[in-house]
């Protein structure tokens, strides 16, 4: 831009001011001979040249002069100050939600791992539970009483009650002994295999009445054999101290207790990140 262009050249003469298309040349006389720039008849302008150069607290002495007083090191001291404390801040915050997150999810693992271990736990003490009405209804002397005399005098009674009775306590015990496998209790497991003790004690009578024990220890009924049987011989082993029913009775409660023990066990996770579940029911044997 010309017109508004001050320039300012250091001749060997005179001061002197002139104009050319529009540049104003100012000639200084000697390198000394700086007055011109205070003795403007603008006084305005005078301090603000003045101030620009020399003071004001935008400028580059002003800047000098706070930067040795120490005010800049104190300004930036406390700034990056405020920082740290705000990133600090934030670290804190992100660790914090961090450890909750992380303790949600190990306690939701942990909370899904217990309940798979003990839905076979339940299972086997439901089928226990089931096992053990059954071989009470079986136990009902009731249930082998003369209804009647037949044709020829002989004494009749409700077969198909008692059929549906042991069909219902061979199902059950079979459930029992399947439930037991599937958990991993060493209680559970022993207990059912009171079960099999007892069938294996009371094999022969079993077979007369038409029950066989098969080689995975499952019960196995021929009903065309049950409709047949002599009901002294049913009456001697469902009925009574010591039968093979109150046998089976008194080992499905302890398998159930055991099984119940088993799904109320504590589990955690160990130091080392692995989980691991303590069985409070091997803690129980002596009592059962």
């Amino acid at each position: 831009m010309k017109g508004n262009i001050l320039s300012v050249r250091e001749y060997s003469g005179v001061y002197a001011q002139g104009s050319k298309g529009g540049v104003i040349d100012m000639a200084i006389g000697g390198a000394g001979n700086y007055g011109f720039l205070f003795n403007s008849t603008n006084t305005n302008n005078n301090a603000g040249l003045a101030n620009a150069l020399f003071g004001g607290k935008n400028t580059m002495l002003s800047d000098y002069s706070m930067i040795k007083s120490g005010a800049y090191k104190k300004l930036l001291t406390a700034y990056y100050k405020t920082q740290e404390e705000s990133d600090t801040s934030d670290a804190k915050k992100t660790k914090a939600k961090k450890t909750t997150e992380d303790s949600t999810e190990t306690s939701s693992k942990a909370s899904k791992k217990q309940k798979e271990e003990n839905s076979p736990n339940l299972a086997a003490k439901s089928a226990a539970d089931s096992l053990k009405n059954s071989a009470v209804a079986l136990e009902t002397r009731s249930l082998y009483q003369a209804t009647g005399k037949d044709s020829e005098g002989k004494d009749t009674y409700d077969r198909k009650g008692i059929a549906s009775a042991v069909k219902s306590f061979v199902s059950d015990y079979n459930n029992v002994l399947s439930s037991a496998e599937k958990t991993k209790s060493g209680t559970v497991q022993n207990k059912a295999l009171n079960l099999t003790k007892a069938a294996d004690s009371n094999s022969k009578l079993l077979k007369d009445i038409g029950i066989t024990v098969g080689k995975d220890n499952q019960l196995v009924l021929d009903e065309e054999k049950l409709g047949k049987a002599d009901i002294s011989k049913m009456k001697s082993l469902f009925t009574g101290n010591g039968s093979f029913a109150d046998r089976v009775s008194n080992a499905a409660s302890a398998v159930s207790k055991a099984a119940y023990a088993a799904a109320n066990s504590t589990s955690s996770y160990s130091q080392t990140g692995n989980y691991k579940s303590i069985d409070i029911s091997s803690l129980l044997d002596q009592y059962m």
